[in-house]
């Protein structure tokens, strides 16, 4: 009986490889669309419950700078200009005063995913903030920011493998 060759046995082993590096690289893309689709499903649910919030309130709430409004576990970043290397410049996490308003609205608050960003001088948190009846919220790679829950002047800056997306509120 004839046995392989190690010419056969090297072919074999390659085109292995080929194709778990092509799987690698496809789950990958999957868990960042999916941990960015989660990030705008919290927004736009952000974005309706601030609307809801106004409607019954008569006003949006009153934020007091940038504030992450995605619960007491989640962090978020914020940006001084679109030039910077990384946006990462400030990160705000746990429990605010625009939490307990928002949850007289929405009886849960939407939670955006929790990734880390990489961009190039560290990472950077995704997730939704709120000032000044802006919502903003980052996204991996780079992305279309469309309308969503209603928000206007849909606005778009990219850094690196970052995309930030903002909107203002009606």
């Amino acid at each position: 009986m004839r046995g392989f060759t190690i010419v056969e046995l090297l072919i074999v082993i390659v085109v292995i490889a080929i194709l778990a590096a092509i799987t690698v690289v496809a789950y990958n893309g999957i868990q960042e669309r999916s941990r960015n689709t989660q990030t705008i499903q919290a927004a736009t649910e952000y974005a309706k419950a601030l609307q809801a919030y106004k409607a019954i309130n008569g006003a949006y709430p009153a934020p007091g700078g940038w504030t992450c409004i995605a619960g007491a576990s989640t962090k978020c970043g914020n940006m001084t200009d679109t030039t910077s290397a990384c946006f990462t410049v400030a990160q705000y996490s746990g429990s605010s005063p625009l939490d307990t308003q928002i949850k007289t609205v929405i009886q849960n608050l939407p939670q955006p995913s929790t990734q880390q960003i990489p961009c190039a001088t560290g990472h950077l948190y995704g997730g939704v903030m709120y000032g000044w009846s802006w919502v903003l919220w980052y996204l991996s790679g780079t992305q279309s920011c469309t309308n969503l829950g209603g928000l206007v002047n849909i606005t778009t800056n990219y850094s690196g493998n970052v995309t930030q997306c903002y909107g203002t509120l009606p």
